[in-house]
């Protein structure tokens, strides 16, 4: 079931004085993220590092139990493939999972302002 309130809502964004919050409010997919989410995560910290807003960068999930269990590619599934194309197409889940995750790690890894996962549960 795909989440339709906007990315901002799925991954939510406060500046508390010097601290960056960065909150994944997925809940109904265990906080999985999706490729807009995904995206968004970069681009917030990809933007910190320029404007140099925050000194610090805290990445949150909602919930108790859960942080983020990865990429959501329930999306990779859905039945919107062109006639004619096979319902499993090999290696198609893992090269868009990867090409996607290829542009936020390196977000992470290269940040000039730390970075702490708080990771609730």
């Amino acid at each position: 079931m795909a989440d339709e309130r906007p990315i901002e809502d799925q991954i939510r964004f406060e500046l508390k004085g010097s601290v960056a919050w960065i909150t994944i409010d997925r809940p109904q997919v265990g906080n999985a993220l999706n490729p807009p989410g995904r995206n968004r995560i970069r681009d917030l910290i990809n933007d910190l590092n320029v404007s140099k807003q925050a000194r610090c960068i805290v990445i949150t999930a909602t919930g108790e139990k859960l942080f983020c269990p990865g990429a959501d590619l329930s999306h990779v599934y859905e039945k919107n493939r062109p006639e004619g194309v096979p319902d499993q197409v090999a290696g198609d889940p893992r090269r868009m999972m990867l090409d996607g995750q290829y542009t936020l790690f390196p977000a992470i890894l290269d940040s000039d302002i730390p970075i702490i996962a708080a990771v609730n549960g």
